[in-house]
Formats: C-alpha cells, sequence, structure tokens
C-alpha cells in the first residue's frame, strides 16, 4: 500500500494542478478583440440646463471632475449587439 500510495498521491496532485491551471486559463482567453466607441460630441451639463462643450481628450484620471456629462458617439456596424451601456454622474 505504501509504494501504491507513493506514486499515486504526487499523481493525483500533478493531475489537479493541470485541472486547475487549464480552468483558469479559459478566464484569460478573448475571443473577440475590444472596439472602441468614436465619440461624435461631448458636453458638460451645468446645473442651470445649458451645454458647456467638454473636450475629454484633454483630461486623463482627473478626480477633480464634477458634475454631469453627455458623450454622442455611433456604433460600428460590426456590433451585432450591444448588451448595456453604462451611465454614470460624477459628484464630489
Amino acid at each position: 500500500m505504501k509504494r501504491f500510495a507513493r506514486w499515486a498521491f504526487p499523481a493525483l496532485f500533478l493531475m489537479a494542478a493541470v485541472f486547475i491551471i487549464w480552468f483558469l486559463h479559459l478566464f484569460t482567453q478573448v475571443g473577440e478583440s475590444m472596439v472602441f466607441i468614436n465619440w461624435d460630441d461631448s458636453v458638460q451639463l451645468l446645473s442651470d440646463g445649458t451645454e458647456q462643450p467638454f473636450l475629454w481628450e484633454e483630461y486623463s484620471n482627473v478626480p477633480a471632475l464634477s458634475g454631469t456629462y453627455r458623450f454622442t458617439g455611433t456604433l460600428l456596424e460590426q456590433l451585432s449587439a450591444v448588451s448595456r451601456l453604462f451611465l454614470q454622474e460624477i459628484r464630489r
């Protein structure tokens, strides 16, 4: 029995490790390339209801931005279905 356990347990451990690596690898594979939306227009909506042009190319990860913004763009024809569109209002 000791001789059998001496070979069986390392073999089971190796098979379990291979299975776990294979299973986790399934989550890292991407079937399609990512497509970004080209924004046609972007404005900041002020509290009095007026709109002010917003040049989003000038900002990147600026935590001081606050308010409501509206971005409009055209989805590419190659996108067969869009599942969700998230809108977020930033307030500080």
